[in-house]
């Protein structure tokens, strides 16, 4: 990779794989979460991410370039994160927070790709492809607004295990504290 061109082009491979990769966990998603207003948001943001491939494909197009398979890595690993979570087979009601805490870090991220993408296809006087990619930063940011919104409307019991964690924190100090007398 020699030029500016070539790392846009890379980066933009990067969040096609990325978006190609976030319809597939948000069908999933739709599948698994238990809350209807849940379901309801996924479904919007993967017709959404339908709509945002499509842009990108035209950008694509507008550079004389085709889309080729490239794994976004940063994508991966927090797909992961999820993931592990799930095994620890979580109530259903963390389990739906778990899914809208992992989409929010997924959306930041995304936002951060996009906001990079335009910064570089401005720079190289690409307005089509800039334009369509602010179209997409806003629906992401719009995204991430919403899912923080249904973060803070979950009807879970905030303080449950608190007392627990906090005994076990102070347990623990007073270990190290006799130790250290010692």
């Amino acid at each position: 990779m020699n030029t500016a061109h070539e790392l846009f082009v890379d980066e933009l491979h990067d969040i096609y794989n990325a978006e190609q990769r976030i319809l597939g966990v948000l069908q999933q998603g739709e599948q698994e979460i238990q809350r209807s207003d849940l379901k309801k948001a996924f479904t919007r943001h993967r017709r959404q991410t339908e709509g945002q491939v499509k842009r990108l494909d035209a950008i694509f197009e507008s550079l004389d370039e085709e889309p080729r398979e490239k794994t976004c890595e940063g994508l991966e690993g927090l797909v992961r994160e999820k993931e592990s979570m799930q095994e620890e087979q979580p109530s259903p009601e963390i389990a739906d927070l778990n899914s809208l805490v992992s989409a929010l870090k997924v959306e930041r991220y995304e936002i951060s790709a996009y906001e990079v993408l335009i910064f570089l296809a401005q720079q190289m006087k690409h307005r089509e492809a800039a334009r369509l990619l602010k179209e997409t930063l806003k629906e992401e940011q719009e995204t991430a607004k919403l899912l923080l919104e249904l973060c803070k409307s979950t009807d879970i019991d905030w303080e449950a295990g608190r007392e627990e964690a906090e005994t076990h924190r102070s347990a623990a100090n007073s270990r190290t504290r006799s130790r250290r007398a010692a």
